[in-house]
């Protein structure tokens, strides 16, 4: 599943990022359990975002697992 910018301007509004050129991407699989899904992934690719401290453009790597619960 690829973030697009519309994505991660509706769910993270208060991240001043955006998608560096290979995007991000979230590799995982969903697991039934009981009435409920189990999500588990890892989300990967990079961001461009201001460096605080210096005001330069900065790239942040995203190599983050994921686990949600999904009702």
């Amino acid at each position: 599943m690829a973030v697009t910018e519309a994505w991660l301007k509706a769910e993270c509004p208060d991240v001043d990022a955006r998608r560096q050129r290979g995007g991000i991407v979230l590799d995982g699989h969903l697991e039934r359990a009981g009435d409920e899904y189990l999500l588990r992934g890892v989300l990967r690719g990079g961001m461009l975002t201001q460096c605080v401290r210096c005001l330069e453009p900065a790239t942040l790597a995203l190599d983050v697992p994921v686990t949600a619960d999904l009702r």
